[in-house]
């Protein structure tokens, strides 16, 4: 399952339309993004169960669509040479590849909480044993 999609890339570029005439041609724009969700699938996979579909989890997942854009966004940049100050990038969109993973750092470490997709079971399991031991002390 993929995170963003062809048309989510598009939107982050005025001058470039993709297609197979183009240097960036739309089946390799295509293995970027399955490349890209796989690498948050790996990058998040110790905490959460993934992937992570909009159906039952749509605040996490318009999370990793952002960061899915970014890292497809950066990719086509690096073979484009296309910066943040191209005319062919929309102003403000871009972000460097650190930024993404810093996200990513901020998913694993906590600080960026995916509240509505549930922890995977060892997770959840010490977080009720630890609220379990905290309510046997209050009786």
């Amino acid at each position: 399952m993929s995170y963003c999609t062809i048309e989510h890339i598009q939107e982050e570029f005025n001058d470039i339309k993709f297609s197979d005439e183009t240097l960036v041609k739309i089946d390799r724009v295509s293995r970027f993004i399955a490349e890209a969700s796989a690498y948050i699938d790996g990058s998040i996979s110790s905490l959460y169960n993934v992937p992570i579909d909009y159906t039952s989890s749509p605040q996490s997942f318009l999370i990793l669509q952002s960061i899915c854009i970014d890292i497809v966004v950066s990719k086509i940049k690096d073979i484009t040479k296309i910066n943040k100050d191209n005319s062919a990038d929309k102003a403000g969109s871009g972000y460097t590849k650190k930024e993404y993973d810093v996200k990513i750092d901020k998913i694993l470490n906590r600080k960026l909480l995916l509240n509505d997709c549930p922890l995977k079971k060892e997770q959840s399991i010490y977080i009720e044993t630890s609220e379990l031991e905290f309510n046997s002390i209050k009786w």
